[in-house]
């Protein structure tokens, strides 16, 4: 007797489950700007392709990179890494060279009103997909130091974002 088991597996599912799970617009001075990125899959992420953008300072967006993160774990974007509190990300990219995120008392998210893109591009393609968007305005209330933790739901909606005093960049 020959028993064959197939077992499928999503490994390989193009895009990967990476979210947007918090972000930080204008810090205090002397602190860079971040966004946190959660991969919700149970397999590693091929980061190739992922990009991150902003709408304000006329629509900046700049490649994530290469690499790979594991299910379950967190990629903290950075204006500054050496500047950068890190409450156990995997990965922590510096995204202040490329204007997308600011650093000390240069900021280059807008609290006021901005929009945060999470895109992908399949590998020799041209064509980006946007898979989250935040986009927020001045009815928001963001305040200086204050994070915003995405609670589910809309993600462009303010009520499904929980304040933070400081936040919690690279904890899940």
């Amino acid at each position: 007797t020959v028993e064959i088991i197939f077992e499928v597996h999503d490994a390989g599912r193009t895009p990967a489950n990476l979210i947007i799970t918090e972000f930080m617009a204008e810090p205090e001075t002397g602190f860079p700007e971040w966004v946190e990125l959660e991969n919700r899959d149970g397999f590693a992420a091929n980061l190739t392709g992922w990009g991150l953008g902003r709408s304000s300072g006329g629509g900046l967006h700049t490649l994530i990179g290469d690499g790979a993160l594991a299910g379950g774990n967190i990629l903290l974007c950075s204006g500054k890494p050496s500047l950068q509190e890190n409450q156990g990300a995997e990965i922590v990219l510096d995204l202040g060279q490329s204007t997308i995120l600011g650093r000390g008392a240069v900021n280059g998210l807008n609290m006021y009103s901005d929009t945060l893109s999470l895109t992908w591009t399949f590998p020799g393609k041209a064509q980006t997909h946007t898979t989250m968007e935040v986009a927020w305005d001045d009815d928001w209330g963001i305040e200086s130091n204050i994070s915003l933790e995405w609670n589910g739901g809309s993600a462009s909606n303010s009520s499904n974002w929980d304040r933070s005093n400081g936040g919690t960049p690279g904890s899940i």
